[in-house]
């Protein structure tokens, strides 16, 4: 008889951190790229943080911080985003129309 996923994590959840670790570990070097030969996903990753935190049903989640090499700065954002003229301003409000659903 097959178990559940959350029923086995329960009985074991070292087992369980194990994996997320694993899990972590691979998205650190694939995705994004650390200790590799090639770019992650959204650029050369020059530095991260993360934390761990566990959810109210016992499961386990990341927050990370990224800092992206040759990345613009919160202030060039914010002066290309305040630019009226700005290609920049215009992408920006385009993906961010694109990206987000509301639905009653």
């Amino acid at each position: 008889m097959r178990m559940n996923v959350t029923k086995l994590i329960a009985e074991n959840p070292v087992a369980g951190a194990r994996f997320f670790h694993f899990i972590v570990d691979m998205f650190i070097k694939h995705v994004l790229g650390v200790g590799q030969d090639h770019p992650g996903l959204y650029g050369k990753t020059s530095a991260y943080y993360a934390t761990v935190e566990q959810q109210g049903r016992l499961t386990l989640h990341l927050h990370m911080l990224l800092w992206i090499l040759k990345s613009l700065s919160p202030q060039e954002i914010r002066d290309k985003i305040m630019d009226p003229n700005s290609d920049f301003q215009k992408k920006i409000v385009e993906y961010l129309e694109s990206v987000h659903v509301g639905e009653l």
